[in-house]
């Protein structure tokens, strides 16, 4: 690092692990009493005064109330304007190899580093027993869709994230990538979430896009939708996340 680079540390910083986080949500939600249909994929959705009505290719449910969280299908399935409004973008993760003595372990913060006007990359630590340090880009210029998103990393693609991103900057690591991944990113015009009744459908909570950083929020704003199916109204003020706030507002509920 540049000994003129400027940082700012929070000492209170961390992260999660989604995958243990979603364990343990669906784990609490069946002991609570909820059914979990796994594994199906909804292929419409219509209401009317009574309530909603939920087709998948397996089943049809009919509820009082529904929220929608469907990530980077959010926007095919729910039609007008969200269609427009959310853009889904390819996000590729790197494991790069640590060398042997490097002693990240226990000393490698998660960090963002920007070394440029538009460069910048962001990371996790170090963790015991996985040889590797976890680090990725954000791109916000090509858009896919969840039918057409390429997620497989090539080796290319390897190469450039070390050589733009990693060399030079990142001590104790090798050009090594121990493993790759994409996920996806579906994100709104102003990056903020999407959390507003849909202009058509009775009875149903739109909750996308999370535009990438929603997921740390998944708790308090799961508390907040149960709070809106029961009593229709959550003690969080969500307007900020409101789908009028975009310029082409009610022209686009059609």
């Amino acid at each position: 690092m540049r000994d003129d680079a400027i940082g700012y540390f929070e000492p209170e910083g961390g992260f999660v692990r989604p995958e243990r986080c979603i364990d343990v949500q669906l784990r609490l939600a069946e002991q609570h009493g909820a059914t979990l249909y796994k594994g199906e994929t909804v292929t419409h959705i219509s209401s009317d005064e009574q309530g909603v009505t939920v087709t998948t290719d397996q089943r049809t449910v009919r509820a009082n109330k529904l929220v929608v969280t469907a990530g980077n299908w959010a926007g095919g399935l729910l039609g007008a304007p969200f269609d427009r409004l959310l853009s889904v973008y390819r996000r590729k993760l790197f494991w790069f190899e640590t060398e042997p003595d490097a002693g990240l372990v226990g000393h490698s913060p998660t960090f963002i580093f920007t070394h440029g006007p538009d460069d910048d990359f962001y990371g996790f630590p170090a963790l015991p027993g996985e040889g590797s340090l976890k680090v990725a880009t954000a791109q916000y210029h090509s858009a896919s869709t969840p039918e057409t998103l390429d997620r497989t990393v090539s080796a290319e693609e390897e190469r450039e994230m070390y050589e733009q991103q990693v060399h030079g900057r990142i001590a104790g690591l090798t050009d090594r990538v121990v493993k790759s991944a994409v996920c996806a990113y579906t994100v709104t015009p102003d990056r903020h979430f999407i959390i507003d009744e849909h202009p058509r459908l009775q009875h149903t909570l739109v909750v996308s896009a999370c535009s990438g950083h929603g997921f740390k929020h998944s708790a308090a704003l799961g508390e907040a939708f149960a709070q809106w199916c029961l009593r229709g109204e959550s003690e969080l003020d969500l307007s900020l996340f409101s789908v009028g706030r975009f310029e082409w507002g009610d022209s686009a509920f059609g």
